[in-house]
């Protein structure tokens, strides 16, 4: 996989989650939710967020508070 399917694969995990998060709050919503909206395997979303879903909500609010300012 070259980088940019990387970056635009994770984009699009930032996205649903982002929306995901937004709909039902950060407790309610899983690594499952998240994969289960994009239609992949939950362990893919280890590949571009090894950490979790702490991790993926920090670059989320990352990502959307740099697009504020």
């Amino acid at each position: 996989m070259i980088a940019s399917d990387s970056s635009d694969a994770s984009a699009r995990v930032l996205d649903a989650a982002e929306q995901l998060f937004i709909q039902h709050g950060y407790a309610a919503v899983t690594l499952r939710t998240i994969a289960d909206a994009l239609g992949m395997r939950q362990a893919s979303l280890y590949y571009h967020f090894p950490e979790g879903k702490e991790q993926l909500f920090v670059a989320m609010a990352t990502r959307s508070l740099n697009a504020i300012g």
